[in-house]
């Protein structure tokens, strides 16, 4: 960062919180952030995402095998593993499809998604065992992920346009030092009341997440760590961990490939292809 990376909507890493973002976007550009101490801290906020989405470009299509690791209440865990595809296309638009490929009772589950400049995203599921592709409602999108602590919103993206970002402080994180700004919606389009964010104030990369609830108590937090730079060019983060606030639930996202502009074709994110499984 936001996966929320610009290229389009998908490539903004920060303001989105979106997986397939954070794990696919982001760059090494580092550049200044230019505010006074007198500025109020909604502009430092709204300054340092501009930031971070001017970040973010670079390249046309990503490919990555992802693995997903679900740990229940009684510790026992589901291993599952997963191809994401991500294309760039013009004005703001772009698409991503999310592919089953282990275990053997997975294979073929695949999430599809359009991410669009100036309205909501959709997003598409197909399941083999019923051989149907089904629409994700707007109503249903705070839903999990195959039964992931990700929900169907943390893997679309949403416009930063949509948000104010309020700098509240800055504090180390990991081993670096981190700005913390705290996002809300500015209409009623998503499921969280606000987001806190931990940015670092080198190369704006989104270290942690903190989700709120309607109550405005923590729900959960993604922590994203072993960020490597490819071709000296793309910063990516390796390990993502979405943890809820209660319990012991968690899942653990682990990036094992990944390829760069590799000539992914438009026609390959199509509903007829979610189903051909192609």
């Amino acid at each position: 960062m936001t996966i929320t990376i610009t290229l389009h909507k998908l490539i903004r890493i920060l303001p989105f919180i979106s997986v397939t973002v954070i794990l696919f976007f982001s760059s090494q550009a580092k550049l200044a952030l230019a505010t006074s101490e007198s500025g109020h801290s909604f502009d430092k906020g709204r300054e340092i995402i501009n930031q971070s989405e001017a970040n973010t470009t670079g390249f046309r299509d990503m490919s990555s095998l992802v693995r997903m690791t679900l740990t229940r209440e009684n510790g026992s865990k589901k291993v599952t593993e997963m191809v994401v595809k991500v294309i760039s296309l013009k004005n703001g638009e772009g698409k991503s499809l999310t592919r089953f490929t282990k275990p053997k009772r997975e294979k073929g589950i695949s999430l599809l998604t359009f991410s669009h400049a100036k309205q909501d995203d959709e997003q598409w599921i197909y399941l083999p065992s019923t051989k149907r592709i089904k629409k994700i409602a707007s109503s249903s999108k705070s839903s999990s992920f195959r039964g992931s602590d990700f929900s169907f919103e943390d893997l679309g993206s949403q416009s930063s346009s949509d948000f104010n970002f309020e700098l509240l402080q800055e504090e180390p994180c990991d081993k670096e030092s981190c700005w913390v700004l705290e996002r809300t919606a500015i209409a009623n389009i998503s499921s969280y009341s606000k987001t806190h964010l931990w940015i670092d104030k080198v190369h704006f990369r989104l270290y942690k997440a903190l989700f709120f609830g309607s109550d405005d108590k923590p729900m959960k937090q993604l922590t994203i760590s072993n960020y490597k730079l490819h071709d000296n060019k793309f910063w990516k983060p390796e390990l993502l961990l979405m943890k809820q606030s209660k319990g012991n639930r968690s899942t653990t996202l682990k990036v094992l490939e990944v390829q760069f502009n590799s000539n992914l074709q438009e026609n390959e994110f199509s509903e007829l292809s979610l189903k051909r499984g192609r």
